[in-house]
């Protein structure tokens, strides 16, 4: 990794992104899969039945086992979904030494002894987006409005993991290159999120077209470390045939003098 950091420093500060390849080990994304294959098995075992194969995971018709249940039976469906948040093999990811080693690289100041133990990192947020729908994609925003435990942004950032190959038709995230310079930028207009009215958080698309957009490329294995500042958005799922399953980290530096803990509370699922 020291020969590439500081490549990798350069291409975040420059674009306030940076995607490391094969970070992942493939064999842990694997055990995810497994894992949720598992609960499906529990919650509907009628529809596993129809999946073949030794690693029946691996089958299209698992992707279409879950859209499914969750057409069938939406609230078996969200106990499945809330158990995937909080499983150990999801969490895992968060202990990645790998992964929180280039994070600490990216956020340390020259004036700063940061290292990887310095980093406070939220619980994996597991996200599986349903193929072909677009109800719960997010508009264009900045990660900091949400996730304040830096005030002003850039002491933190955001490590977005796909699992699974993603690009401009497989519902990546779209990016606008070199936004995080302008700082934080008040949210212009609220949006919702699936059957949830958000608050005001969303940014224009006046003000994302003063940037060049990127829809980001990326394999199985790979993580894109991306600043809280940067402007995205959610890709589009429209030419999509398989669940869209992703892992998010927000990474904060508390060694900063703005850094602000907060606490994480328990809701039962619905």
């Amino acid at each position: 990794m020291s020969q590439n950091i500081d490549d990798y420093k350069k291409k975040f500060e420059t674009d306030g992104f940076v995607i490391i390849r094969n970070i992942v080990p493939l064999e842990q994304i694997n055990n995810i899969y497994e894992a949720i294959f598992h609960l499906l098995q529990k919650y509907s075992p009628e529809i596993t039945k129809k999946i073949e194969g030794d690693k029946p995971w691996l089958d299209l018709k698992f992707h279409q086992g879950l859209g499914e249940l969750q057409e069938s039976e939406p609230k078996v469906f969200s106990k499945l979904y809330d158990s995937l948040q909080t499983h150990s093999i999801i969490q895992r990811i968060s202990n990645s030494e790998k992964i929180l080693k280039i994070a600490s690289e990216l956020l340390k100041k020259s004036d700063e002894p940061l290292s990887w133990i310095n980093l406070s990192n939220t619980p994996v947020l597991f996200r599986m987006d349903e193929p072909r729908k677009n109800s719960h994609t997010l508009d264009w925003h900045q990660e900091r409005v949400s996730y304040e435990q830096n005030n002003d942004g850039k002491n933190g950032l955001v490590v977005w993991i796909p699992l699974q190959n993603v690009d401009k038709e497989k519902g990546t995230l779209d990016v606008c290159v070199g936004s995080h310079k302008a700082g934080f930028i008040e949210p212009t207009h609220s949006g919702s999120y699936g059957n949830i009215q958000d608050t005001k958080k969303f940014l224009s698309d006046e003000i994302a077209n003063d940037y060049k957009q990127q829809s980001v490329k990326m394999n199985m294995g790979d993580a894109l470390f991306v600043s809280m500042l940067v402007i995205h958005k959610s890709g589009n799922m429209d030419n999509a045939n398989k669940f869209r399953l992703t892992a998010t980290m927000r990474i904060h530096n508390t060694y900063s003098n703005d850094f602000n803990p907060g606490r994480i509370r328990f809701v039962e699922s619905t």
